[in-house]
């Protein structure tokens, strides 16, 4: 799968902070105030016999009727409310101002570089603590691929079975700049507490988040569960290393790892044929278009975009778009038989690093060391 987005919650964690609270002049409720209290009239009523809102015979106009108690009149007064159907629906689909509009954070749009990325995370931080809530500007999961798989796709000249680790170090300084500053959770609070980022970002804990594409029909789905909140969202391009492959007129760099597919050698020969046909059923453009349908990321981004953005739910920006179709996707495992060493290698070096067990420059000297001794002699 494709690791190459930025999630951004348009209206994430600022929305229960929409509406301010503050201190108002003590006033005793009275028997007064809830007699001259205006109210919807009730369905079955005298005044709206069948429902809260009455609509015109061609829909587009509703009526509501409020009434309340006079009592210098002695006499129960009604109010008719006409309203326009568009006007209100248009209105009500307007969302709340989210964590980038309230830090004067412009949204992520495929120009961010990494120092971009953490300068923008500590203001929505800064943000949304500001405005009372305990959200994070950003969420990194506890996987190493989340800094060593862009250092690696991005960096020129980089390779895992080289040995040579010291383009890994501004991604991790990046990284521990972030969990200094409070601007996201640190792999010891991560691990401790089991997050995960379902959660962090499903239920507006966190402002943006680095994840794989996969993660968008999770979200949706869980949107209809109840374990994900509801609010706006996008997809963004990863930062980049530099402006060299920033825009849209670029083409941004990443990283993923495809998801495996074959036949088993042991079936039955009168089953050959047709798992055959199945694999390359399952590897062409249709099953493509079936699986984004159903918002699975195929990896024939191009020819499915239109069937992904479909899927009820998905944003339907531009820069979401872009994102989805448009990627320079580096593997993250190079096929090789030093691989799996050296990332058990890495793995340990990462968690010594954000963990705060040892500095850097100590953690890379030590993982190249074991790197040349335990994998690649």
């Amino acid at each position: 799968m494709r690791y190459s987005s930025i999630l951004r919650a348009f209206v994430c964690a600022l929305v229960s902070a929409s509406t301010i609270a503050f201190a108002a002049p003590e006033h005793r409720f009275t028997v007064r105030d809830s007699i001259e209290l205006s109210a919807i009239a009730y369905p079955g009523s005298q005044y709206l016999p069948s429902s809260r809102a009455s609509f015109s015979p061609d829909g587009a106009h509703f009526v509501i009727v409020t009434t309340h108690g006079n009592l210098e009149s002695g006499k129960r007064e009604s109010t008719m409310w006409l309203f326009d159907r568009d006007t209100v629906s248009d209105y009500l689909k307007q969302p709340s101002p989210g964590d980038f509009d309230k830090a004067k954070v412009k949204y992520p749009d495929g120009s961010w570089t990494w120092d971009d990325y953490v300068t923008n995370a500590k203001a929505l931080t800064t943000a949304l603590k500001n405005a009372g809530s305990k959200a994070l500007g950003d969420y990194e999961h506890t996987w190493q691929s989340t800094v060593q798989g862009f250092a690696l796709a991005q960096t020129a000249g980089a390779g895992l079975d080289s040995g040579n680790y010291a383009y890994l170090k501004p991604y991790y300084q990046r990284a521990l700049d972030l969990q200094n500053a409070g601007a996201q959770v640190s792999l010891g609070t991560a691990t401790t507490n089991k997050l995960t980022y379902q959660a962090q970002f499903g239920k507006q804990s966190a402002a943006m988040m680095l994840m794989g594409t996969w993660y968008m029909a999770t979200l949706l789905h869980q949107r209809d569960s109840g374990d994900a909140d509801t609010f706006n969202w996008g997809i963004a391009p990863a930062p980049q290393l530099d402006k060299s492959t920033t825009g849209t007129s670029k083409t941004p760099v990443t990283f993923g790892d495809p998801t495996g597919l074959g036949i088993n050698p042991a079936i039955a020969k009168n089953k050959v044929a047709a798992a055959k046909a199945f694999l390359a059923y399952a590897a062409g453009e249709q099953a493509a278009k079936s699986l984004a349908a159903i918002g699975i990321t195929p990896a024939n981004t191009t020819a499915t975009a239109n069937d992904f953005f479909a899927v009820k739910g998905m944003p339907t920006d531009a820069v979401s778009k872009f994102t989805y179709t448009t990627h320079d996707t580096k593997p993250e495992n190079p096929v090789g038989k030093y691989t799996a060493g050296l990332q058990n290698v890495l793995g340990d070096m990462h968690t010594a690093v954000l963990s705060g067990g040892k500095d850097i420059d100590a953690a890379i000297t030590e993982a190249q060391t074991r790197a040349k001794n335990e994998v690649l002699k």
